[in-house]
């Protein structure tokens, strides 16, 4: 079985990617909040849940971290990764941080282990606060991804938000033989709400905590 691994970070169009091929046929594994997993490093565990899930694609966290492990272990696999600029990257991250932030921590509904899964990823649990190590954590994974895969014809960096003919690229990368699809259309509609109106998150932020509360 050919896997597809999408090694983009959280917020680089995971989802997208991960749908786009779910709906060329694919079955689709997107991400899990495998504490123990992650923390520890128990990459076994991690290609077990592969196998198990008898599934072909995966988008998000964990799988984009042990992509040195799953490139030994499953060496009939293809590696897609996309490096979103890091500014929009910023802006994305914090946008979705900040609109569910009221409802997380008010609410008292903090998960833990999505916590401890970005605080070992990033260094910290939110981006709030923590710019500076996020974008660390960013920057290195695109090197590390990078260097390892230099030269490899099982991996292919693309531009999702920007390269027109971006979904025929993939198509041909994993040799996907059916019906040509549409290109991928991206469409951050939460980005879009932010730049296009008066709409202010911290504004929402507060009416949410006033609703919360009465």
């Amino acid at each position: 079985m050919q896997r597809i691994f999408y090694l983009g970070m959280p917020k680089t169009g995971t989802k997208s990617f991960g749908s786009f091929l779910e709906n060329l046929g694919y079955e689709r594994q997107s991400h899990l909040w495998l504490p123990n997993v992650v923390i520890h490093n128990n990459w076994q565990e991690i290609l077990r849940r592969i196998e198990k899930t008898g599934k072909c694609v995966f988008d998000d966290t964990p799988w984009h971290a042990f992509y040195r492990q799953i490139n030994d272990r499953f060496p009939e696999s293809k590696f897609v990764f996309h490096e979103r600029e890091e500014m929009n990257w910023l802006d994305s991250y914090t946008m979705h941080e900040v609109d569910s932030l009221a409802k997380i921590f008010l609410q008292g509904k903090l998960n833990k282990a999505k916590r401890d899964v970005l605080s070992t990823i990033f260094g910290a649990p939110t981006i709030i606060g923590n710019v500076s190590k996020y974008l660390a954590a960013y920057r290195e994974h695109s090197k590390q991804v990078r260097k390892f895969f230099a030269g490899s014809d099982r991996f292919l960096e693309v531009d999702l938000f920007h390269d027109p003919n971006v979904s025929s690229k993939i198509c041909e990368f994993i040799g996907y033989k059916g019906k040509f699809p549409e290109q991928m259309v991206w469409n951050n509609k939460k980005q879009q709400r932010y730049q296009n109106s008066n709409y202010n998150p911290w504004v929402k932020l507060r009416n949410d905590a006033k609703n919360l509360f009465g």
